[in-house]
């Protein structure tokens, strides 16, 4: 495990029991979340959300993800909201106070409920929106211009006297009450038990129940109960992106996503927004023909980066845009006439294709089919153009990835075959479509190896800024593998490395551009283990699952992958991150590489080699590939390591910096902690990283050395309780002290 996993783990995983103590308002405290046991409950299929689990948990250590605001900050203001809004509140709520109290009104001040829900800034951006449409979502609000209480819908509305405004707001808060009790007595530890929470709160409060404010009351009340997703299309996303088939249910797809982070270890907030960084926005997929009578145009859009459709006599589809959108009726009315004179079925069925063609925007992706058969998938979809001198004049700008092998095809074939534009719908397809997009980028392997790789002469490397081989080593929580995104994203742009600390949003847009490479195939990340081995480094052989009979098939591991790119790609830098370098074989992983990868060996250099591989590729690394290594020197010492890996690797020290510790007490354990460690140990390969205390207060030191650095003592002193009870001498004057009434492992506690 990577020290950013460690690190979002431990910090996550250990305020979720915290999480559940905010729920003690007024005396009356709601039940512990219970452990999740999927064993006997075949519907829920844990694998899919313990797979969907460690994907993300992979990914928010591989980037260095972090969210703009704390654990404790989130866990504030899921107190603030309950200590104003729980259902007792509301319950206990006078009658002359209630409208303005939970519903907008004239006087627009910014402390209803409606307000909370809807605009109030951190909880929107930690929470989720729910903002768009009007406020009769609400059911009911005040006018500002005449104080009318109204209800209804913006098309049909209705006023209402005082009298009935507060019969039906204090309806509302009867539901809202009603709901609560539901959620409370349910057992919601599978797929099953939200399904059924669904079906009571239909059964018990109608239409409500399916209200995305409610909803998000729910998730502010019960945060570890439900995902901060409060719209439908957002919960179907987020499952097709991790592989996992949608409920029907409302409260059953909220459910699934909220399993999905506790398997993680996650707060709901921190896994809802680590996965909108991974996935983005909501795809659509829409199924486009390459061919008309004359010919298959595939080739040439993937030449031109572009996506068409025929029909050209319409000419330009801008001509029949009316108000913000395409007519339907009037491109039907033109196909019938040029076209399919006398059908109006088949011209209203071609005019429905031809407005979907049309309206396609950004987060469209086309799937292009020859028949049934799969071409690739195109993203980035730009605005309609008109152009003649193409073989189909209707065209949209489009980046085109191959992620498709022979024989690939939909798992309903049949799903708008013979259209030549349609969105797709079956859910075994998006799904499947979902993995397809998610697992390639837009230089994918699969293309490259379908080229024959050219070895052409290249000049020897003249920007010299970074080496080409450099492993970051340091003690756990010292910010290796967070930095090696910096350092990765710089080699690429041809830049010094930046060691400053980054604000939050320089933050931001570091990992936004990392991303982007990471999409582009110029940065790609792997971790070693004990296991990992040459075949998954450089190349092997594995089953091939497409063919008929039992057979194998040669297979390029991550290594020569984004090392023939490189090659293909003279002009720009490529860079691979190898995570826990020293956990590995060196000698199993590397092979022949070892040398290879040499100054001197890379292709384009002076001493150039080219080997041929085992299973008869020819094999080079070229010059504008850099490797960056990361290890943990509490692992194995920065002395012991392989020796084959020293003489041809710069090492950069990574060690604790507590300047960027605010919190002074802190900073003070922090430091008399490792001053104690150098002295004892004499090494500073087995220090304590100042990621443990970052944007921590004193008041947390427990949860801190507890769970994280009292673990780490205990190896480092070989299970010497003596040795670790010195240790702890820095939390003197902290207002902790050791439990002495602790039978277990040494722990801390605050003073009486």
């Amino acid at each position: 495990m990577t020290d950013t996993n460690k690190n979002v783990n431990n910090n996550i995983g250990a305020k979720i029991d915290e999480i559940k103590h905010l729920l003690d308002i007024k005396g009356e405290k709601y039940p512990e979340d219970p452990k999740v046991d999927y064993s006997c409950n075949e519907t829920s299929k844990p694998d899919e959300y313990k797979k969907a689990a460690k994907e993300i948990t992979d990914y928010v250590s591989a980037i260095g993800y972090s969210f703009e605001e704390s654990e404790e900050e989130m866990q504030q203001l899921y107190y603030d909201f309950q200590k104003r809004f729980s259902p007792d509140k509301l319950k206990a709520i006078a009658d002359s106070d209630l409208l303005k109290y939970m519903f907008y009104s004239a006087e627009q001040t910014n402390d209803s409920l409606c307000y909370w829900l809807e605009f109030h800034s951190k909880n929107k951006a930690c929470f989720g929106s729910i903002a768009g449409g009007s406020s009769y979502k609400f059911g009911l609000f005040q006018k500002k211009d005449n104080g009318v209480w109204v209800t209804g819908s913006p098309q049909k509305s209705e006023e209402l006297s005082a009298e009935n405004a507060l019969k039906l707001g204090c309806e509302i808060r009867d539901k809202i009450i009603a709901g609560a009790d539901i959620i409370l007595k349910s057992d919601l530890n599978t797929l099953e038990g939200y399904e059924k929470l669904d079906d009571s709160l239909n059964s018990t409060i109608g239409r409500y129940a399916s209200l995305a404010w409610l909803h998000k009351y729910y998730c502010m009340i019960f945060p570890l109960k439900f995902a901060t997703w409060h719209s439908s299309e957002w919960q179907k996303h987020i499952l097709y992106a991790y592989g996992i088939k949608p409920s029907v249910k409302y409260y059953g797809r909220s459910g699934q996503l909220a399993l999905i982070a506790d398997y993680a270890k996650m707060s709901g907030a921190f896994f809802a927004h680590a996965s909108y960084y991974r996935f983005g926005d909501i795809k659509q997929f829409c199924r486009i023909g390459t061919s008309d009578s004359k010919k298959n145009y595939f080739q040439e859009w993937k030449k031109n980066n572009i996506v068409a459709i025929g029909w050209n006599e319409l000419e330009s589809l801008d001509n029949y845009v009316m108000g913000t959108d395409i007519n339907r009726k009037v491109i039907q009315e033109k196909l019938e006439a040029i076209y399919y004179s006398g059908d109006s079925r088949l011209a209203s069925r071609k005019a429905g294709e031809i407005a979907t063609f049309y309206r396609t925007k950004e987060n469209t992706v086309f799937v292009a089919m020859k028949g049934e058969s799969l071409l690739a998938l195109g993203d980035k979809v730009g605005i309609y153009f008109y152009d003649n001198n193409n073989g189909m004049h209707h065209c949209k700008s489009v980046k085109w990835g191959c992620c498709f092998v022979k024989d690939d095809k939909l798992p309903n074939e049949k799903e708008g075959y013979l259209t030549t534009c349609v969105e797709l719908i079956d859910v075994s397809n998006i799904i499947y479509l979902y993995h397809k997009y998610y697992n390639f980028t837009t230089t994918d392997a699969k293309e490259i190896e379908d080229q024959e790789i050219k070895l052409v002469e290249r000049k020897s490397r003249t920007d010299l800024l970074h080496p080409l081989n450099q492993i970051i080593y340091g003690a756990p929580g010292t910010g290796k593998t967070y930095s090696s995104v910096e350092y990765a994203v710089a080699i690429i742009e041809h830049r010094e490395i930046n060691n400053n600390q980054y604000t939050w949003a320089e933050r931001k847009q570091l990992m936004n551009k990392y991303g982007k490479f990471v999409k582009s195939g110029q940065i790609i990340f792997t971790t070693f283990h004990q296991s990992y081995g040459y075949e998954e480094f450089i190349q092997g052989i594995r089953p091939n699952s497409n063919s008929g009979t039992i057979g194998f098939q040669k297979t390029d591991g991550i290594f020569k992958k984004i090392a023939d790119r490189a090659l293909i790609d003279e002009d720009n830098n490529y860079v691979i991150i190898i995570d826990e370098i020293n956990r590995g074989n060196i000698s199993k992983v590397f092979g022949e590489l070892i040398t290879l990868i040499e100054e001197d060996k890379r292709y384009g250099e002076l001493n150039q080699l080219i080997v041929t591989l085992p299973l008869g590729d020819q094999f080079t690394v070229p010059n504008n590939l850099y490797i960056i290594g990361t290890m943990n020197s509490a692992d194995k010492s920065i002395s012991l390591i392989d020796i084959a890996l020293r003489r041809r690797f710069s090492f950069v020290e990574m060690a604790p910096d507590t300047s960027i510790i605010t919190d002074a007490e802190l900073k003070r354990v922090i430091e008399t902690l490792n001053d104690y460690l150098k002295k004892e140990l004499h090494s500073t390969d087995l220090l304590i990283g100042h990621s443990f205390f970052i944007g921590k207060t004193a008041i947390m030191l427990g949860d801190i050395m507890n769970r994280n650095i009292i673990p780490l003592l205990y190896e480092y002193f070989y299970d010497d309780n003596a040795k670790v009870k010195k240790a702890l001498e820095c939390i003197n004057g902290t207002g902790f002290e050791i439990d002495t009434g602790y039978c277990g492992r040494i722990r801390i506690v605050k003073k009486a």
